[in-house]
């Protein structure tokens, strides 16, 4: 018998990927998201899929919880906000939907039995690791509010998984990128925004030429959760996703070969960006190994060409 899945932030770029793969591999998927401005969630992200149920309400506003979460089997905490600049200027704000938001999912979670959870964590919540490797028994010092936030609603998740007894899986990892991601304003992320300038044949800026990033595409993110939510767990666990480690500048020049526009110019790191940034440490993944097995990413140049045609396709519809 499938398991059934509730989503939480289910309309936005990772949990509408979530909710297409578990409802097509015969699971009953339900999504609850509040399409709250900024949080990228949209209807049109599951506009291909018929048999997925929809909760279109803010956390904090769906009748009798507990209620609604006991009639599922995994429950995954996608929602978040993801700008990191405009959490600096609005903390509050991020307060609100990257921790209040998780813990009425938490407090809601009392008293129910057997429940799988999934929450998506941040690399960001480790900070600056001057390590050469970040291990999950790493201790986390965030470098920005977003950070902060995340590493908070993860002890939250790891303190409770104790006393209301769920069993929860934190996934940690940062730069996702692929169809339904965020492709307009002002913070859509590193590659979105490179891929914009690209496509618009500006020059892109990348600060400083050592500079590295670990990225990692949609179907990879999703093939790991759902193959992890069908283990067998026990308690809090803490997992990093590192993805494809890679110079930031390189990850430029591919996406200028691929689009053939633009041009790439390598300047100093300004000082308000090298405040917030967390260093070029890849994320060690033997623990996901131990979970799931060996993993295989995709091939990061024609998930790079998956995502810019994903891209180039929304700008020509919007205009």
């Amino acid at each position: 018998m499938q398991e059934k899945v509730i989503i939480f932030g289910g309309l936005g770029f990772i949990g509408s990927n979530l909710a297409k793969y578990y409802s097509r591999l015969g699971h009953k998927t339900t999504i609850v998201d509040g399409l709250l401005p900024g949080s990228g969630g949209n209807m049109k992200n599951i506009n291909d899929v018929h048999n997925v149920y929809v909760i279109e309400k803010r956390i904090e506003v769906v009748a009798n919880l507990s209620d609604v979460l006991n009639e599922y089997d995994i429950i995954i905490d996608t929602m978040g906000w993801t700008s990191h600049r405009d959490a600096l200027q609005y903390p509050m704000k991020d307060v609100e939907l990257n921790l209040v938001s998780h813990l009425q999912l938490i407090m809601a979670l009392n008293g129910l039995k057997n429940k799988k959870v999934v929450y998506l964590g941040s690399r960001g919540q480790y900070g600056l690791v001057s390590d050469d490797m970040i291990k999950e028994s790493d201790p986390m010092k965030p470098v920005d509010v977003q950070g902060i936030d995340k590493a908070a609603a993860e002890s939250f998740f790891r303190i409770y998984s104790k006393i209301f007894k769920f069993d929860v899986i934190s996934f940690r990892f940062s730069n996702c990128f692929g169809r339904n991601q965020k492709v307009f304003g002002d913070d859509i992320g590193l590659i979105a925004g490179f891929i914009r300038d690209s496509l618009a044949g500006k020059t892109i800026v990348v600060y400083g030429e050592e500079r590295k990033r670990s990225i990692l595409y949609i179907d990879d993110l999703i093939r790991i959760i759902y193959q992890a939510s069908l283990q067998k767990y026990k308690g809090f666990i803490p997992i990093n996703i590192n993805g494809i480690s890679i110079k930031i500048l390189e990850l430029a020049q591919k996406i200028v070969n691929i689009t053939k526009k633009g041009r790439v110019v390598v300047k100093k790191i300004p000082s308000d960006i090298e405040k917030i940034d967390v260093g070029n440490a890849p994320m060690d993944e033997t623990q996901l190994q131990k979970l799931i097995g060996k993993i295989e990413y995709n091939d990061l140049d024609s998930s790079l060409t998956e995502t810019i045609n994903y891209i180039k396709s929304a700008y020509d519809m919007a205009m």
